[in-house]
């Protein structure tokens, strides 16, 4: 079996791009980390002199946090980061380093990412767990996700401003070059390849937006050492970035509560999770599903019973609730697992 080494952000696009080429990349090949992209951050202004506020502060709790939500999709299929157990929680924190002197912050992740990946590829769905997490690797710690976030920033806000000082203020922002958009590029296509990259990818984008609002109290923002804004440019970047929902996957073992046929195109039912109890209606894909998977839910719904059911969800990324959701298949358990 190979061996591929991780050593910088430019080993990460290199697998990611050599995936895209080939579908069973990962098949014979272990990948061994020894080190991670650091995302390092300086700021300047008054407050920032071998300290931290709690405002910025607040931007790398964001950033956690969606690093925590990200594993919780990857892993459980929702974006609930109280599905991880203490030990996942731990291995997912990331260091935030502090140059002595200085307002340089640097987002280490190396120790914990190693152990994660090497628990994800030894998974049933390897495969997809690789990609996923070499992918959030990218997404949270390498310069080039975080740059390309605010070059897509800056054309949102230049076409949405209204005011011609505020388009003034960023239209001059370069944040990417060549090879960045190459990164983008092929960060794009492994999300359109692998839907939970995608999810990742959204909730990566939202903690990025809590970040550089919390970011825009310094007078200058360094990034990389080679990108430069200021906190009111940063402010401006942050206007209006609104927390878009993500799709997600929540196949489980559910409770039927409730069948709703009453229209003649639509056939819906109220259903429970397992384990969470979280309750929401979801629709039957009416196209991919058989009239005998109709039945399942009904004398589900009767018996009390419990099934496993596979379910598309788009959820709000806010409080985790779900906006829309359907089941695309439904089996019954065996009898030992209906407990």
């Amino acid at each position: 079996m190979k061996t591929v080494i991780i050593r910088n952000e430019a080993d990460i696009y290199q697998i990611l791009e050599n995936y895209l080429k080939d579908d069973k990349y990962f098949s014979n090949r272990k990948i061994k980390v020894k080190s991670l992209p650091k995302l390092e951050l300086k700021l300047e202004g008054e407050e920032f002199h071998s300290s931290i506020t709690p405002t910025i502060m607040k931007a790398f709790i964001e950033l956690q946090s969606g690093l925590n939500r990200a594993y919780a999709v990857a892993k459980h299929g929702e974006a609930n980061a109280n599905r991880l157990t203490q030990e996942e929680k731990k291995e997912l924190e990331f260091v935030v380093r502090v140059e002595k002197g200085s307002s340089l912050f640097s987002l280490d992740f190396t120790a914990g990412f190693t152990k994660l990946l090497e628990q994800g590829m030894s998974q049933m769905n390897g495969t997809q767990m690789t990609v996923t997490l070499i992918s959030m690797a990218a997404m949270w710690f390498g310069s080039s996700a975080f740059k390309n976030y605010l070059d897509y920033r800056k054309e949102r806000r230049t076409a949405e401003a209204k005011k011609t000082q505020d388009i003034e203020l960023i239209q001059q922002l370069k944040f990417v070059s060549k090879q960045e958009t190459k990164r983008a590029r092929i960060l794009a296509q492994v999300a359109a390849k692998e839907p939970l990259v995608q999810s990742v990818k959204e909730l990566s984008d939202e903690s990025k937006a809590e970040a550089v609002k919390c970011l825009a109290q310094a007078e200058q923002i360094y990034l990389d050492n080679d990108t430069k804004l200021t906190g009111e440019q940063a402010e401006e970047l942050a206007k209006n970035a609104r927390k878009k929902p993500i799709e997600a996957r929540m196949d489980g073992i559910y409770r039927i509560l409730a069948v709703d046929s009453s229209l003649p195109d639509e056939f819906k039912v109220t259903i429970q999770a397992k384990g969470s109890g979280i309750k929401f209606t979801a629709v039957v894909q009416e196209d991919s599903f058989e009239q005998k998977y109709k039945k399942i839910l009904q004398q589900n719904e009767w018996a009390k019973s419990p099934l496993f059911l596979q379910v598309n969800a788009v959820k709000r990324i806010s409080d985790d609730s779900v906006i829309h959701a359907t089941i695309t298949k439904a089996e019954n358990l065996p009898d030992e697992e209906e407990d």
